[in-house]
């Protein structure tokens, strides 16, 4: 099975993605982050980045489930914004910078939801993200702004759920 490459699962798709269209050697449309609150690199990502920009939250998160099998699961937490800049006192600046970034998280979901099928269909399929195991019931969103200096947006989040492969090994222990 192929592991989820979030971070550059994501930059694909803001290289593809028309809106968007980041370049890593020109225009860069598309950052990482360690976390949430890291504002810091928060900021220098938006001062390095052309709008509409996507920020993806590069942090390990998740929960283990036991649903009383024989097999754990990892169900991981993954985030991510689109941010445009708006005129903070301008209502229809805001507004424009919040739909276009709902259009772009739409056409990513699409994206997403497509890859999610075809690997799903034909576990053998090139190239494969590791991401057949996207719950879409999971996906959500909400307005965000303003950010730094007056960038508005949407952020979205979704999980994958994954086989966790914890299982006692005698050999690491010492008694």
């Amino acid at each position: 099975m192929t592991e989820f490459n979030y971070a550059d699962y994501m930059q694909m798709l803001a290289t593809a993605n028309k809106l968007l269209k980041h370049d890593p050697e020109g225009e860069k449309h598309f950052f990482k982050v360690s976390s949430l609150i890291n504002l810091d690199e928060l900021l220098q990502g938006l001062n390095n980045a052309e709008f509409p920009a996507l920020c993806v939250v590069d942090s390990p998160e998740g929960r283990l489930v036991d649903r009383d099998s024989s097999n754990l699961l990892d169900t991981q937490y993954f985030y991510f914004f689109v941010l445009q800049k708006a005129d903070i006192d301008d209502a229809s600046s805001r507004k424009a910078a919040i739909d276009h970034s709902k259009l772009i998280i739409k056409q990513l979901l699409s994206r997403m939801f497509r890859d999610k099928a075809a690997e799903q269909r034909n576990p053998l399929v090139v190239p494969n993200y590791g991401i057949k195991n996207l719950n879409r019931d999971s996906v959500s969103y909400k307005t965000v702004g303003p950010v730094a200096d007056n960038c508005y947006g949407m952020w979205c989040s979704f999980t994958l759920t994954n086989y966790a492969g914890i299982t006692y090994d005698a050999s690491n222990w010492e008694d």
